[in-house]
């Protein structure tokens, strides 16, 4: 769908994309980053806590704030290998902070 939109008082009108579709699914982020890497900042803003959590549990705050970040650091290297039909990163991640903690 399009939608008009006035451009700042002018007579003129921009005409703007609009979706229906619901939010971005971390599928659809890891896919993008994959053309665009900035947009895998919006799956580590959506899941930073969730990792940072889990980590914090398993091996102390200190070192959980390394590993979540190794985490990140890590899916994002291999984000070409996530499963295309999994719409969601929240056993993906944790998966790769459990080999880090295994790691260690």
């Amino acid at each position: 769908a399009l939608q008009r939109k006035p451009v700042s008082g002018d007579a003129k009108v921009m005409i703007v994309p609009t979706t229906t579709a619901g939010p971005r699914t971390d599928h659809d982020l890891i896919r993008d980053s994959l053309t665009r890497p900035d947009a895998f900042g919006a799956l580590f803003d959506r899941h930073f806590s969730l990792v940072l959590g889990y980590l914090t549990r398993r091996v102390g705050g200190d070192r959980g704030g390394e590993l979540a970040s190794e985490t990140f650091t890590r899916a994002f290297a291999q984000r070409h290998r996530y499963e295309a039909q999994t719409a969601d990163a929240r056993a993906w991640l944790p998966g790769i902070a459990t080999n880090l903690v295994s790691d260690c």
